[in-house]
């Protein structure tokens, strides 16, 4: 799935959340030489908001890091 996400960006970013399923950065370790990965999900959201203030930024994951985004980006967690 990663792969396919090259053909529409050039920024791609791995990450976890506090759950007990997450992925942890050593499992990732197979994309790890072409993803960079960044354990602080809201800091890394907040960063690439201000480093593309035009586009739009894709957060895709399991459902229950989608909600987490989205609910803590509502209550202004994440900016």
């Amino acid at each position: 799935m990663l792969a396919e996400y090259n053909f529409i960006s050039q920024d791609i970013t791995l990450t976890t959340f506090d759950h007990p399923r997450a992925r942890q950065e050593e499992e990732y370790f197979l994309f790890l030489g072409e993803f960079p990965f960044n354990a602080d999900y809201k800091s890394l959201i907040a960063k690439k908001f201000k480093e593309y203030p035009n586009d739009i930024i894709v957060i895709t994951g399991s459902l229950a890091f989608s909600s987490l985004v989205s609910k803590e980006w509502k209550e202004g967690k994440i900016k």
